[in-house]
């Protein structure tokens, strides 16, 4: 078995996200650096805690197509022939 150690797999660089920045902004910022976390910091650039990819995708709330209930399916019934 390979040990490792964290300073092997870890990014020296700490990416950072205001605690108010909306999470659309967040994926963006995972997304264009290639991370899947990121730390959440203060005014006073305080870290006060990360935020996780997984995170952000279990806060959002998939709703599908609003859809109107549809009258359950019958045989049409025979109409009258229109006239002129």
């Amino acid at each position: 078995m390979q040990q490792w150690t964290v300073r092997e797999v870890m990014t020296p660089e700490v990416l950072t996200v205001d605690y108010d920045t909306p999470p659309a902004e967040v994926i963006t910022t995972m997304t264009t650096y290639d991370v899947s976390a990121l730390a959440v910091a203060d005014a006073n650039d305080t870290v006060l805690g990360i935020i996780t990819r997984t995170d952000v995708l279990n806060s959002i709330r998939v709703r599908g197509p609003d859809r109107r209930s549809r009258v359950p399916w019958r045989r049409p019934v025979a109409t009258p022939a229109f006239t002129a």
